[in-house]
């Protein structure tokens, strides 16, 4: 399957259309650029609405017995037809398992992944001790949306340096240096000298990284590691900030928009190297971060790229959000409209409170960041609705409802799409160990002094949802759907 930009990049042309061979794509066809497409999709997404079709080169496209076409630009030359690019419908599932965090996020979800080499046809994985390759070394990759598309691991300590507070790199030394031996997977690599770019991320933290290919296989929900990418090229952390080490990740997975962003490093992300190596056959990845995990079959949760998985029952009600694709950070904002709480039986059954603002979608972030007023007002509403436990938590109706209202703009055209919830889900934080109770409000108050850049939809908004990205150049969005 040929991507749109991917054909205008490579010309990539289509010399006859064979029913039995030609696959689903954008192609060069004669004069014209055209899609290719089947009756039907390969993988629907449960509940989509497609949008309005769209290009860049032209105002509106026709349909003429089964092409969508659009005048392409002048000049683009001949190509040769072995630039054509093919997918395949391998679907990837992964579970990820929580952790607690320290200081400012209290819980978080992982991946574990192993890394390696290929030697002939098999990959040597790098393994918990250099001399026995049959127990592969895990790495805590933590799925990150508001991280760009940026994906690194910490290296190995020989090669790992702090950032002193004048931003320059001293060795690693004294606690700081037994707490990362002690805790730490570190990905073993060769450092270069001067070839090193750096990340800075909203809470303070910062990571120098260098770029390295591997091997990169994660563990499924039965514990099996299985290959999933042939060639990773991510970046091994050679300098980080130490208040990095409280977090318990040995790195981060981002998957934020991917265009036009690359990451730190100038690559594409995990999921767009997931499409140019063959991997998925689709731009898409799921995320469920579960509430609790009491249902055996989800677990705490999964990540799942290029398609909904066939392990998990689709939900009947599914909403689809177009992203700002002004975002030049790589980050993925949405238009939230209003945030209105429902209480069947109760009077006043319904309470609605008037958002309008441009939200980041961030399971990075703890709970839901509003402007002090806001967030203000729906925690007066809030505790006084509900009922108040012994240990200061509140205690949620099972039918209390939070319904999220979007607008949405596809094909030129502006819509508003409401989604409902669990309010105790949203706006409460679960039992997260032993000692813990539960019940407190995930609203985070900005202080008022403080403007805040952005509202943020954070990790209760995770475990209400289920959350789909699209992460197209053309018509980027959002997929939601309540989770049981």
């Amino acid at each position: 399957m040929a991507r749109l930009h991917d054909t205008l990049k490579h010309s990539i042309r289509l010399d006859v259309l064979d029913q039995r061979t030609t696959l689903p794509g954008f192609y060069l066809y004669g004069k014209d650029v055209v899609e290719v497409y089947a009756p039907a999709p390969l993988a629907p997404d449960p509940g989509f609405v497609a949008p309005t079709p769209w290009s860049p080169l032209a105002p509106a496209l026709t349909e003429i017995a089964g092409f969508s076409t659009v005048q392409p630009p002048p000049g683009i030359p001949d190509a040769p037809t072995n630039l054509r690019s093919r997918r395949t419908a391998e679907l990837h599932m992964r579970i990820l398992s929580p952790a607690e965090l320290a200081k400012c996020r209290p819980h978080s979800y992982m991946m574990l992944m192993a890394f390696g080499e290929r030697v002939s046809r098999q990959v040597v994985w790098q393994a918990l001790e250099e001399y026995d390759t049959r127990i592969p070394l895990k790495f805590r990759g933590m799925i990150d949306s508001g991280a760009c598309a940026n994906v690194w691991m910490y290296s190995n300590d020989g090669g790992m340096q702090e950032i002193a507070a004048d931003l320059t790199l001293s060795p690693l030394s004294g606690k700081n240096l037994d707490v990362f031996v002690k805790e730490k997977a570190k990905l073993r690599f060769q450092k270069v000298e001067n070839d090193t770019e750096r990340i800075d991320y909203e809470n303070g933290i910062s990571v120098v990284v260098q770029s390295t290919t591997r091997v990169c296989g994660v563990f499924d929900y039965q514990g099996e590691l299985k290959e999933f990418v042939p060639e990773l090229t991510l970046g091994a952390a050679v300098g980080f900030s130490p208040k990095a080490l409280s977090y318990p990740f040995d790195g981060i997975i981002g998957i934020g928009r991917s265009h036009p962003e690359t990451s730190a490093l100038g690559t594409p992300g995990i999921l767009q190297q997931l499409v140019d190596q063959h991997c998925i056959q689709e731009e898409k990845v799921y995320v469920c971060c579960r509430y609790d995990a009491l249902d055996k079959a989800l677990g705490y949760g999964f990540v799942s790229f290029g398609a909904w998985p066939r392990e998990v029952a689709r939900s009947a009600e599914w909403i689809s959000v177009s992203a700002d694709t002004t975002a030049e950070d790589g980050k993925w904002i949405v238009r939230l409209e209003a945030i209105n709480i429902h209480f069947p039986g109760r009077s006043p059954s319904r309470h609605d409170f008037v958002v309008k603002s441009m939200v980041l979608v961030d399971n990075g972030t703890f709970g839901s960041l509003f402007p002090s007023n806001l967030s203000g007002s729906m925690r007066v509403c809030l505790e006084s609705a509900v009922i108040p436990d012994s240990n200061g938590g509140l205690i949620f109706p099972r039918n209390a409802k939070v319904e999220l209202v979007f607008s949405s703009s596809y094909g030129g055209e502006t819509r508003t799409r409401s989604i409902y919830g669990s309010a105790r889900k949203f706006f409460t934080t679960p039992k997260l160990g032993p000692g813990h109770q539960g019940g407190r409000l995930t609203l985070v108050d900005a202080p008022p002094e403080v403007e805040i850049e952005r509202t943020v939809l954070g990790l209760n908004f995770f475990r209400t949802f289920y959350v789909g990205f699209i992460d197209r150049a053309v018509n980027p969005g959002l997929m939601l759907a309540a989770q049981p």
